[in-house]
Order: C-alpha cells, then structure tokens, then sequence
C-alpha cells in the first residue's frame, strides 16, 4: 500500500516542482532580471535597475533570480539545482545568479569560461554582511571586468584583514567575554545564596 501511495503521488510531486521552475524561467524569458520581494523594506525599490545596468557591462546574456532572505527559491531545491533546473527550462547559455537579498546564493555560467563561481564568493567576501545584493552584483561585475580576472581574485587572499573584518571579530570576542560574564555572575547569584543557607544550617546543628 505504501509503494502504491508513493507510485501516484511521484508524478505529481515532479509536475509541481516542474511547474515551480517552469514558471520563473517563464518570468525570465521575458525580463532576465527577476526580485520576488515578500518584504518591502528588506530588497530596496531599483534594486532590478542595478542589477540590469551592472550586469550589462558584461556583454554576455544573464538571467537573475532574487528573493527574502529566508525564503526556500523552490520546494527542497538549492540555489545551486535551481540555477541549473532554469538553464535546462530556457535552454540559453549565459549567466545564471539565483540569490536572496543578502547576497546568500550562487552563480554560474553556461558557455563560457569565467570563474564566475570564485567571483561571486570573493564579492560577498569583500563586503560587510549587511551590503546587500545590488553592491554584490556590482562588484562581482568589478571582479570579472578586471584586466586579469585570477589576479584580481588573488587580491583577497593575499590582502590583509579589512578594518570591517577586525571590527567585526573585536565585537564577537566582546559579546562572548560579556556571555561568559553574565553567566558567571548569574550562577553567583543563585549559588551565594544557597551555599549560605547550607553553612548556616550545619553551624545551626
């Protein structure tokens, strides 16, 4: 019975994925820019204009998929396998970027040789957390426009630790020093009181 409930509902579960990524390789074989935001304030309004005008440089075809942060790009699907389930849907070379508005995504290529992949991280990994995508896309673009694009991706590696970064891991070792003391001072708290009232009561005996 179990075989015969999982044999009916497979077709339907692949049709509802299909439909899923057939919808948004719809969407962009009519505009190669796509932001599905649910919260307004969280993806600025031209965050698409951006995009299209920095993506342009490039000279080669692209096609962006952007969503909130938090939001699943399809139903147990990566960004990763949706980038490639939209490449199989429109069948049309060029770059694929599947994100959220933080940047968090992935970025390939079809028919051509770009270390688009290595671009994408080494431009999330030059910005603050909190850039947002449009600045990502802008330097991703920046990277891959480099007169020599593997010099430029050698910068990162070989560059010294930003003033953000140090900012950034100073205030980690803060908030966790100030953790460690709040818990401290709240186990003194409960265990003061109570190994008082233990000696009182053994001097009482």
């Amino acid at each position: 019975m179990s075989l015969f409930v999982w044999f009916c509902s497979a077709p339907a579960w692949a049709d509802r994925e299909k439909s899923n990524a057939d919808l948004l390789a719809e969407r962009l074989a009519e505009k190669p820019v796509l932001v599905t935001d649910h919260e307004l304030r969280e993806i600025p309004e031209g965050t698409a204009e951006r995009l299209e005008q920095a993506l342009s440089g490039l000279g080669v075809p692209y096609f962006v998929v952007v969503r909130s942060s938090g939001i699943h790009f399809d139903e147990r699907k990566t960004p990763d396998e949706l980038a490639v389930l939209l490449h199989e849907r429109l069948q049309k070379d060029g770059i694929y970027l599947v994100t959220d508005a933080r940047g968090s995504g992935t970025a390939r290529q079809y028919g051509g040789s770009w270390p688009v992949e290595r671009a994408w991280g080494v431009a999330g990994r030059e910005l603050s957390y909190d850039a947002g995508v449009a600045q990502q896309v802008e330097r991703f673009v920046e990277i891959l426009r480099a007169p020599d694009v593997e010099a430029r991706l050698k910068e990162v590696r070989e560059a010294p630790e930003s003033a953000y970064a140090k900012r950034s891991r100073e205030r980690d070792r803060a908030e966790m020093r100030a953790l460690v003391l709040g818990s401290v001072l709240g186990a003194a708290v409960v265990l003061v009181p109570l190994c008082v009232s233990l000696v009182r009561k053994r001097v009482r005996r």
